[in-house]
């Protein structure tokens, strides 16, 4: 597409919304700006910032109203153009890690016809860096890590959190972490004493938690290579897979994974809060500047709610029947503050979760290992066995972790509710 021709579709989508002629003139020079960035990617970015060029120039004219110049506001597109870039370049997942090793010990996999067993270990996770530490996440609906699986959601909860591989050596897992400090800066005159600053460490651990499971198949199965294949994705990858985001939320800790929701979330607090004509959306929001306080300077970044209640959002109307959408809203794949609302079935139709996911770290201590071999009498029943397992854990440093859930939105939505 030429650029011309791309600003003045760009012009006729904005003139159909109904923008005046100053902000028409603005999306003009922004989708110049847009189509220059994308000249410079590859195919397939090119076509998602085709696909979401008026949304991106529509946030962008947003900036323009409030202040910045053009020039500023190209640089802002720009940014978004990068962080597009950058949740392209996907690490290699459950899947496409295993079936590479499944390949590569292909010929051992099909002597265990006769005897012995094979083992498969798969990376599941790259070793966190200085990248992957510090630099934020580019978050919003993308593809899953694995292969596309009638048993697997949507959207897996891992993509949004830190996987690390600290190996054997890594349990328990310690680290320090900081209580709340003593004193603060503070003016001080010439020749006066300075205040101190006390802060308190403390030593934290946790340790490793293993999920696992088997599945028994023919050995007919292992004749046909590919059949073998599909049986472990289908039986056993795509649980192991359920399992580890599940847990990542809903694990009870203990004997479970800690998980998100359930150890490290505080419990949205309605107390004090009085709105006319409450809605879902005045629960988020309520339920986003509690997660923003938690932590100074620490933002959430993401929603997740059940199926159900995001299509309620959608679904919400005023007397006459019109739809609502709050004018704070962005409705491509919705957006609250800037971080996504992302429907998930981790969670139960009445809960919410919220916070900054990039704070919450899984370590692998021990990767997905996969054995096929003889189990007690499956070689009278002329049967496999392939068992699947890892071992690992979940943790958020107190002093980072400003997770909030709501257990009942629409209570808290009529807790709220001015009488």
């Amino acid at each position: 597409m030429k650029k011309e021709v791309f600003i003045e579709s760009m012009r006729a989508d904005f003139k159909a919304k109904g923008y005046t002629a100053e902000q028409l003139q603005g999306a003009e020079q922004l989708a110049g700006g847009l189509y220059d960035a994308m000249q410079k990617e590859n195919e397939t970015l090119r076509a998602d910032l085709e696909n979401q060029a008026t949304t991106i120039i529509g946030e962008k004219l947003g900036d323009l109203g409030n202040g910045k110049t053009v020039a500023e506001t190209i640089v802002s597109l720009q940014n978004t153009v990068d962080g597009m870039r950058s949740s392209n370049n996907k690490p290699v997942g459950f899947w496409d890690s295993f079936r590479t090793e499944f390949e590569a010990n292909k010929d051992a996999i099909l002597a265990t016809q006769n005897s012995g067993s094979v083992k498969i270990t798969v990376r599941s996770a790259a070793p966190i860096t200085m990248a992957n530490i510090v630099a934020p996440k580019s978050l919003g609906y993308r593809d899953t890590v694995v292969d596309a699986s009638p048993v697997l959601p949507e959207f897996l909860p891992s993509s949004l959190i830190n996987e690390m591989n600290g190996g054997v050596g890594s349990n328990p897992y310690v680290w320090m972490e900081r209580n709340k400090k003593e004193g603060s800066p503070a003016y001080v005159a010439e020749g006066d004493a300075k205040p101190f600053i006390d802060y308190n460490w403390a030593e934290k651990e946790v340790t490793a938690k293993c999920i696992a499971a088997i599945v028994p198949i023919s050995k007919i199965a292992t004749w046909n290579y590919p059949t073998l294949e599909q049986e472990v994705r289908k039986e056993l990858m795509d649980e192991l897979i359920n399992k580890y985001n599940d847990a990542i939320i809903n694990g009870a800790g203990t004997t479970e994974i800690n998980g998100l929701k359930s150890i490290y979330a505080t419990e949205f607090v309605t107390a004090g809060i009085q709105l006319p004509k409450a809605t879902l959306w005045d629960v988020l929001l309520k339920a986003w500047k509690q997660s923003r306080k938690a932590v100074r300077g620490q933002r959430p970044t993401a929603i997740l709610m059940s199926i159900d209640k995001v299509n309620d959002l959608d679904l919400q109307k005023d007397e006459n029947g019109n739809y609502l959408l709050p004018t704070w809203i962005t409705n491509a794949n919705k957006t609250l503050k800037n971080i996504p609302i992302i429907e998930t079935e981790y969670l139960t139709e009445k809960e919410v979760l919220i916070g900054d996911f990039t704070k919450a770290t899984f370590n692998f201590v021990k990767n997905i290992e996969f054995e096929i071999g003889w189990i007690n009498d499956d070689f009278q029943k002329n049967r496999y066995a392939i068992r699947g397992e890892f071992y690992g854990m979940q943790f958020v440093k107190a002093h980072k972790n400003n997770f909030v859930k709501i257990s009942d939105i629409e209570a808290a939505k009529t807790a709220i509710t001015a009488v």
